[in-house]
């Protein structure tokens, strides 16, 4: 069975979202300029379960961090602009297409979002150890990570069966 391929319009919690999203993603590469000269050669490029950090190496791979940062968002981004080929746990109609997709696409906007500010706070707290003004990433941002992107997950599975009055 084909789904109904609809044009979606943006509400004002969608433009809210995308445009923070960007602005953070901006930010995150003007702080990156400006603070990339003045990091010693040897960074933090990984952090342990406890938040603390276990290897080091070259300061370039915060090129890579932001990097996969702006893959990520791109590619969230391409694929919130297909909804009709999600998975759904129920069946999409014509009649219930149009809230369906928005929720799946707010969803993702809110996901998108919630990982540019993840890798966001990398970069930054990997930047601060680095000039000695951070002791790690803290052993309560492995769970407030996952409880962010869980909890919107199931948020919006549990408002895709919720029935629109």
């Amino acid at each position: 069975m084909s789904r109904p391929i609809l044009k979606t319009e943006l509400k004002t919690l969608d433009w809210i979202i995308e445009v923070i999203t960007v602005f953070v993603l901006i930010g995150l590469a003007i702080y990156l300029l400006m603070e990339y000269r003045s990091l010693p050669g040897k960074i933090a490029t990984h952090y342990g379960f406890s938040g603390n950090a276990d290897t080091n190496g070259s300061k370039s791979t915060l090129w890579v961090l932001i990097g996969l940062t702006i893959v990520l968002y791109g590619l969230l981004t391409v694929v919130s602009r297909f909804p009709q080929k999600f998975n759904y746990p129920i069946e999409i109609t014509e009649k219930n297409a149009p809230r369906q997709y928005s929720l799946a696409i707010q969803m993702m906007r809110l996901l998108k979002l919630a990982t540019v500010l993840i890798f966001t706070y990398l970069t930054y707290i990997t930047i601060s150890l680095a000039q000695g003004n951070a002791s790690g990433l803290g052993s309560w941002f492995l769970p407030i990570t996952l409880i962010s992107i869980f909890g919107i997950i199931i948020f919006y599975t549990v408002k895709l069966f919720i029935k629109q009055s």
